[in-house]
């Protein structure tokens, strides 16, 4: 007896969990990334995998014999009409790095891109003129350095419907055997395999680079397609699993962190029992599950370095030179020598917390829930309508991202437009910037010197004051300014 689900009506949680569920084979989580989060410090840092990124894509293939050499070859050929293709592919990525580059700027988001001599340097150590690859992806071996809550930010406001139009219009006006030659081959073993798997991830990243590089989470998070498949089904899939998380967490950070969002109902409550609330009203359980690894390495000074010795055993150790590996048990049919035992004692060791992630979902769930759990604001900006996180003491009420179009900051704009709405009917300060400005240009120029300027200034503004306040007329504080420089001639009307 089979059984029937056509009457089967999904939960909230079923829909909730299909679409986060890749379709036609399809695979999320095709690198294994690591995340740090300092609650104290409100900062979030990133490592992206490299591993399977960089090594096991062509190392791999390597050993695998002449059929798989022969195999490589087809797909780098592949490779190379998808990047024909997307003939703009490098300016995505010269334009995503100059958007990273202001974010930097900001003390936001910071990078530090692996290049080749880096590779070089950390990888191939006493390789003479080794054979290094091209990354596959910009991130590759790279470290993120961001504030708490900026990379769900720039997630949630980055333009994904523009890159995923721009590559649906390409892919679905040619045929698959444009790009790809089915090619049968025998897969011999789980290492045959893998390497197979890699060069897929390899190819799926040159497909999408245009839509991944439109935020720093996507990029670091690059799905695996299965060219089995339709992989058009799966782009227009890929797009929307983007698209979905976009909208799913501007609304939590509206439900649970904005205060002018029903305040007659929210006025009491913290944003952690607002998102449990949350959680409930979506039929979502309320326990998150995620990755967590612990390891021990050396702490660092404050230059980076890291602290080797424990100087005070060491000074210990010395004085019990002589004891002989067979007083000890535990080295017992260990390699391990008294002096090694000595070496690795000196060592102050320190235990780590790391969070392993691999799709997008999970790491933006991640950066969520701890800044939850970190006490910070949230705000949304009266100029751009963008959320952003409050810092200092000092309330503001406009972002510091680059506005729309703009080369300043919306707080920079916002504070200009301000100023200028308030000159606008404001005659004594026009009348002051006007006087201002002549007589600032004859310092610059010394025909005016600064102590007599500052002596003008002082008084000035406290004439603009009284004219403020109506104690004195428009004209009688002209004829002040006009005046205060007598060897200044007027200029006579024409």
């Amino acid at each position: 007896m089979s059984r029937d689900y056509s009457e089967y009506e999904s939960s909230k949680y079923d829909k909730y969990l299909k679409d986060r569920t890749p379709e036609n084979g399809s695979v999320l989580s095709a690198l294994s990334n690591r995340a740090k989060v300092d609650s104290a410090k409100k900062l979030v840092e990133l490592w992206p995998d490299y591993r399977d990124e960089y090594f096991f894509t062509y190392e791999g293939f390597s050993a695998l014999g002449d059929d798989f050499n022969r195999y490589f070859q087809h797909h780098l050929d592949e490779i190379v009409k998808i990047q024909r293709l997307i003939s703009d592919t490098d300016e995505y990525e010269k334009v995503y790095e100059a958007r990273q580059k202001l974010n930097a700027a900001s003390g936001k988001i910071e990078f530090e891109f692996l290049d080749e001599n880096n590779i070089k340097e950390i990888y191939y150590r006493g390789v003479e003129n080794p054979k290094i690859y091209p990354k596959i992806n910009i991130f590759c071996k790279s470290t993120i350095n961001l504030d708490l809550s900026e990379g769900l930010f720039d997630f949630i406001y980055a333009d994904f419907e523009t890159p995923l139009s721009y590559l649906l219009n390409i892919y679905e006006s040619i045929s698959d055997d444009e790009i790809f030659q089915t090619e049968n081959h025998k897969i011999y073993n789980k290492s045959h395999k893998n390497a197979v798997l890699s060069l897929d991830y390899a190819k799926t990243v040159a497909m999408l680079k245009p839509l991944l590089y439109a935020s720093v989470y996507s990029g670091i998070c690059p799905p695996r397609f299965d060219f089995d498949n339709n992989f058009i089904e799966q782009l227009k899939w890929y797009g929307n699993y983007l698209v979905t998380l976009q909208k799913e967490y501007t609304e939590k950070i509206q439900f649970c962190f904005d205060n002018d969002y029903h305040p007659e109902m929210f006025l009491c409550s913290t944003p952690i029992v607002r998102y449990s609330l949350y959680r409930l009203i979506k039929g979502i359980p309320q326990r998150t599950e995620r990755t967590e690894e612990l390891y021990l390495d050396l702490p660092r000074d404050s230059d980076g370095d890291r602290i080797l010795k424990n100087r005070e055993y060491l000074l210990k150790a010395r004085k019990l030179r002589g004891l002989k590996k067979e007083d000890y048990d535990f080295l017992n049919d260990s390699e391990f020598e008294i002096d090694d035992v000595y070496r690795f004692l000196c060592y102050n060791l320190i235990m780590k917390e790391t969070y392993m992630f691999g799709r997008v979902d999970e790491l933006l769930e991640l950066e969520f829930t701890k800044m939850l759990s970190s006490d910070i604001k949230i705000k949304k900006c009266k100029r751009c309508g963008k959320y952003f996180r409050v810092k200092g003491k000092y309330p503001t009420e406009c972002c510091s991202r680059i506005a729309e179009g703009e080369g300043r900051l919306c707080r920079e704009i916002a504070s200009a437009e301000k100023y200028k709405a308030k000159t606008a009917d404001n005659q004594a300060l026009q009348i002051y910037n006007k006087y201002y400005k002549r007589y600032m240009a004859r310092v610059k120029v010394n025909q005016l010197k600064e102590e007599k300027f500052l002596d003008w200034q002082y008084e000035s503004l406290s004439m603009r004051d009284a004219c403020e306040r109506e104690v004195i007329t428009v004209e009688d504080y002209i004829d002040f300014n006009e005046s205060f420089f007598p060897n200044r001639k007027k200029k006579e009307n024409k």
